[in-house]
C-alpha cells in the first residue's frame, strides 16, 4: 500500500488528503484563499493542533485548532480564515460546523506555484501538493477559480499529480461566488472513470453499443450537506 510512502503517515492516522485549493481569488488575499480536505481513510482523524504552511512562499504555519475537531471518514472539511457564516453567505453554501475550520492566521499561497503541506500535531507532514501554473497542472494559472482534484479518491498518490486537477471553472456543477471567484466547496469529485472497455470484457454490450455510462469529462457531483457520494452520472 502507497499511503505510508506517498504521504509520510504513520500507524496512527487515516489519508487526509488536499482535494481543492483556491489560491488566487479574485476577492482580497488572503482571505478569500482556502482549501479542501478530504479523510480517505477508513476512520475519523482528530485535526488538533495540526498546521497549514507553504514551502515557497516562505510564511509561518498557521494551526487548524487548537481544540478537538475530527474529520470523518470519507468526510470533507472546507479550511478558511473566514467565519462559517460569512464563507456560507459569500459560496452560496450551506456547510455545517463539523464541515468547516475557520483558522485564526493563514499560510498565504504564492499566485504562480507553491507547496501547500498538511501537518499534524507532532510537525510530520500528513499531505503536500505542489501545485503550478504549466503543464501537467492547467496552464495559464487559476486567477478567479480554484483548482480541483478529479482523480480517484481512494487513491494515496493520486492528488499529487498535476494531471488530475482541473480549473473548478471548466467542471460541471460549480459555484461562482458573491466576489466572481468559481469554486467547487462542499462538491465531491467524481473518481477516475473506469475505462469503458472493461464493461465490454465483461459482456455489458449493451452500455458499450448504445450508451457511455460513465461522463468522460470527470465532473465533480454536488454533494448534500453530510456529503454522501452521489456515483456516476450518465451521459446521453
Amino acid at each position: 500500500m502507497l499511503m505510508a510512502a506517498v504521504l509520510s503517515a504513520n500507524s496512527g492516522h487515516a489519508a487526509i488528503i488536499i482535494t481543492e485549493i483556491m489560491y488566487d481569488p479574485l476577492g482580497t488575499e488572503p482571505a478569500a484563499e482556502w482549501i479542501e480536505i478530504y479523510n480517505n481513510g477508513g476512520s475519523a482523524v482528530d485535526l488538533q493542533n495540526w498546521q497549514i504552511d507553504d514551502i515557497a512562499g516562505g510564511e509561518s504555519a498557521a494551526t487548524l485548532t487548537t481544540s478537538s475537531f475530527s474529520i470523518a471518514a470519507g468526510g470533507f472539511v472546507i479550511l478558511s480564515t473566514r467565519t462559517l457564516s460569512v464563507f456560507n453567505s459569500t459560496w452560496g453554501t450551506s456547510l455545517s460546523s463539523a464541515q468547516f475550520l475557520q483558522l485564526a492566521s493563514w499560510a498565504q499561497f504564492n499566485n504562480t506555484g507553491d507547496e501547500v503541506r498538511l501537518l499534524d500535531s507532532s510537525s510530520v507532514v500528513q499531505s503536500s501538493v505542489t501545485y503550478t501554473e504549466s503543464s501537467p497542472w492547467p496552464s495559464g494559472g487559476a486567477a478567479g477559480t480554484s483548482y480541483g482534484f478529479v482523480g480517484d479518491l481512494g487513491d494515496a498518490s493520486a492528488y499529487t499529480l498535476g494531471g488530475n486537477w482541473r480549473l473548478s471553472s471548466t467542471l460541471d456543477g460549480v459555484l461562482t461566488s458573491s466576489e466572481s471567484d468559481t469554486g467547487s466547496p462542499g462538491i465531491q469529485p467524481v473518481p477516475e472513470p473506469v475505462h469503458f472497455t472493461l464493461f465490454c470484457a465483461l459482456g455489458l454490450l449493451a452500455i458499450c453499443g448504445g450508451r457511455t455510462w460513465l461522463d468522460s469529462r470527470r465532473s465533480r457531483q454536488k454533494l448534500n450537506p453530510v456529503f454522501q457520494h452521489s456515483g456516476f452520472e450518465a451521459s446521453p
